[in-house]
């Protein structure tokens, strides 16, 4: 049997459409790849930096921390924790120690006290190690991110902790000392900066007057040179000299400030 009629035609892609297509899908596909490797980069940057910043905050709160301590005690085993005391007051206001707890817990190191005072220095912590090696604490940390940092904290033992404390008058006379130092250095460069502007302003002062002066006896110069025989005109500020030849005038005042002028027309003779 035959069937007589239109023939069916199907809508389809050439094969040139169809490499285009392909083209365009791994373009884009790279593109992406690339701009999520990117993205990746700069959550990585930012996490280190603000890891880094942490650091800094942390070292410097617990330096001023363990400013007035004094160390007791190490321990490595479950965990490392530097037991050290601080001077501090009771309930009934008079003088106390406390004693305080370097340690980790949890992803955190923190500085515990035996009140249950807590307060904490770092997190997202994977790993914390610290050591004693007089007169310092050594801090090595490794975050979740795998950047590693150490530190070392100045905490002295109990003896040199007394010696220190008898030192202390000296060295207040001395930080005094150096204040006033500092204070009259200080003053000092203020005087600097004031006497070289003033020094700047009178140079500005002179030149203008002196600017003023000579433009002053240009313009006597120019409105009289229509004389055949003048060459110039002397005042009590200075002299004025037409140099014909160059089509200038030229000023000269009596403390040695020279400037000349140029001219377009000169009439008399040349």
């Amino acid at each position: 049997m035959r069937l007589i009629g239109r023939p069916i035609k199907h809508s389809a892609f050439t094969l040139i459409e169809m490499v285009i297509s392909m083209a365009i899908l791994i373009l884009t596909s790279q593109l992406l790849v690339a701009t999520v490797g990117v993205l990746q980069k700069a959550i990585k940057v930012t996490q280190q930096q603000q890891n880094t910043i942490n650091w800094h905050i942390s070292t410097i709160q617990l330096d001023q921390f363990l400013a007035d301590a004094y160390f007791t005690h190490h321990q490595d085993q479950d965990g490392s924790k530097i037991t050290f005391r601080k001077p501090d007051t009771n309930q009934s206001g008079e003088e106390a120690e406390t004693v305080y707890y370097l340690k980790r817990m949890k992803n955190e190191m923190v500085v515990v006290s035996q009140l249950d005072g807590y307060m904490p220095l770092l997190g997202k912590l994977k790993q914390l190690q610290l050591d004693y090696q007089r007169p310092f604490v050594q801090i090595d940390t490794t975050f979740t991110d795998q950047s590693r940092y150490q530190h070392e904290v100045f905490l002295e033992e109990q003896d040199e902790q007394a010696k220190k404390r008898r030192l202390k008058p000296i060295k207040h006379s001395a930080v005094a000392l150096l204040n006033a130092i500092l204070i009259l250095t200080l003053i000092s460069v203020v005087l600097v900066g004031v006497t070289h502007s003033y020094q700047q302003q009178q140079q500005s002062y002179r030149y203008l007057l002196n600017h003023y002066q000579a433009k002053t006896l240009y313009e006597l110069t120019l409105a009289s040179q229509s004389k055949t025989d003048l060459k110039g005109i002397k005042a009590t500020t200075g002299e004025s000299k037409i140099l014909r030849k160059q089509h200038q005038i030229k000023v000269t005042l009596k403390n040695g400030y020279q400037k000349q002028f140029e001219i377009k027309n000169i009439t008399g003779k040349k």
